[in-house]
């Protein structure tokens, strides 16, 4: 029997049958010729008989209790996950169980956690590895024609504007998909704070300044100075620049992008409006969606520009949408909402 084997157990037993020896001996020296005291002597015998079986027992359903905990231990170990462990239910145990319990649940959210990112770097890099192989070869081709030396000038200057539009592509996508990435692994930390929405403007316009004067197209506002915002600066920058390029890249020349700002007690709203082709009907419940390209892109589109707007906005308690124009003219509208601090 596995419990005999047990230290305490066998200091338990030899301890009772000690002091069960012990009784008889006294009782004996000292009463063997009275019946009563030979009576008290075979009680006492039979109380330690009792208390040594209802110990064993004890002792033995502990025992089983302990090697079902060590079971489920060992199953674990080799992957079974099992946070449930209530076999022991008394006193320390119970509180070891407890322990190990909370441990277990720690150790299989950390281990999901890291599950979860290594499977976020395997798409982003398939991702990048699948999107980027056709610009570059593109590239390579350029290069090669580039290499002749016989090549018409306009011709070689056409071929380098095209390669620069590629390279663009790729340092915009690689950019892009990486902040999905960190967002979906949840490294991005939000740094809150106000500031006036004409501030943010301007940084976007700065930075697309080139694209706005390579498709000949003007920027609109109409934004009052001290008009403030409560978000992330540089992230809510990031999700309005990548709504003002896709406008612009929609925009036929001659063609401006407004932007209108207006505040109410609970929320700033953020107009951007084009003056392009629109959105396509059968494109708009899915034009926030990864990697759609809608009807009326371009051949530069990528998909994933407006994605990260709309991730960006929601992680500082915002909200995007986006339509066609109801105003008389063509083009679409994109709707920036971000609630008010309440602890302001």
């Amino acid at each position: 029997m596995g419990v005999m084997r047990n230290r305490k157990v066998k200091v338990f037993l030899l301890s009772l049958l000690l002091l069960t020896a012990v009784e008889i001996l006294v009782l004996h020296a000292f009463f063997s010729e009275n019946t009563g005291a030979v009576r008290v002597m075979a009680a006492a015998a039979a109380v330690n008989a009792a208390v040594a079986v209802v110990y064993l027992v004890t002792e033995i359903v502990q025992s089983k209790r302990i090697n079902r905990f060590h079971q489920k231990i060992e199953d674990n170990l080799h992957g079974q996950r099992e946070t449930e462990l209530d076999d022991l239910r008394e006193g320390e145990f119970e509180s070891l169980q407890a322990s190990i319990s909370k441990m277990l649940i720690a150790l299989y959210a950390q281990q999901d956690a890291l599950e979860k990112e290594k499977a976020i770097l395997k798409d982003a890099l398939a991702d990048i590895s699948h999107q980027i192989k056709t610009p570059l070869a593109s590239i390579s081709l350029t290069v090669d024609l580039l290499s002749q030396p016989d090549l018409d000038p306009l011709e070689r200057q056409l071929r380098l504007e095209r390669m620069e539009t590629h390279i663009e592509r790729i340092q915009f996508f690689v950019k892009t998909l990486l902040d999905i990435s960190r967002l979906d692994a949840g490294v991005v930390q939000m740094r809150m704070e106000a500031f006036t929405v004409m501030s943010v403007i301007r940084s976007v316009y700065n930075d697309l300044q080139e694209l706005f004067e390579k498709h000949d197209v003007t920027l609109e506002t109409d934004i009052p100075a001290d008009l403030t915002v409560y978000a992330d600066k540089r992230w809510l920058g990031q999700a309005i620049s990548n709504i003002v390029k896709n406008g612009v890249e929609k925009t036929p020349a001659g063609g401006k992008i407004e932007i209108y700002a207006r505040e109410n007690p609970f929320e700033t709203r953020i107009d951007i409006r084009d003056t392009g082709i629109g959105i396509a009907e059968e494109d708009r419940p899915y034009i926030f969606d990864r990697y759609t390209v809608g009807k009326n892109s371009g051949s530069s589109s990528v998909g994933i520009g407006l994605n990260l707007a709309r991730r960006l906005l929601y992680r500082m308690n915002g909200t995007v949408t986006a339509d066609n124009r109801q105003d008389g003219q063509s083009g679409a509208i994109f709707t920036v909402i971000i609630k008010k601090d309440i602890n302001a």
